[in-house]
């Protein structure tokens, strides 16, 4: 008796399940931007980024960019994280909504460094020397959103990133 098992997959799943391979046991540290994952505002830190359910508020456009859909009124947001090593982070959010059911949103963030002193290496003692000057580490993203409110329980969003990372001269 022979039997063929078929296994019948969405479209969607089928993708699901190739970005599983892709991410799973990818090492942390070898790719850029990993600062995208930092949270922006205390309250989604206090929620410990489970912040996509949130609507209408600012901080929305960096966890789903569909919730800033449902803001009633213009916000500011100025974010300012001190880190370790005088690592720090700068953000400033604007939203500006009710155009006709859509909102709009901008984001800049600001990861940096202070300047870090430049060494070479002394080929025969292996000794650092110093090279003279500092070198500049950042990352910086300024983005761009829209969100359209569908109606009272559905809205639709979008973001544009540019991404730009920067170590010395790279």
């Amino acid at each position: 008796m022979n039997r063929s098992m078929y296994i019948n997959l969405s479209v969607g799943t089928t993708i699901v399940i190739i970005l599983c391979f892709f991410t799973l046991g990818y090492p942390n540290g070898t790719n850029s931007f990993n600062f995208l994952k930092m949270n922006i505002g205390s309250r989604a830190q206090g929620m410990g980024n489970a912040f996509t359910a949130i609507s209408s508020d600012i901080k929305t456009i960096y966890y789903n960019p569909a919730g800033i859909g449902f803001s009633s009124r213009p916000g500011l947001m100025f974010f300012h994280g001190q880190l370790y090593e005088d690592l720090a982070v700068e953000n400033f959010t604007a939203i500006y909504p009710n155009l006709r059911n859509f909102t709009l949103s901008l984001g800049i963030s600001y990861l940096h460094f202070p300047g870090i002193q430049k060494y070479d290496i002394n080929a025969l003692t292996g000794e650092p020397i110093p090279a003279g000057g500092e070198f500049q580490v950042y990352d910086f993203v300024p983005q761009l959103g829209v969100a359209y409110r569908v109606s009272d329980a559905f809205a639709m969003g979008v973001q544009f990133k540019y991404l730009m990372e920067r170590i010395d001269d790279i």
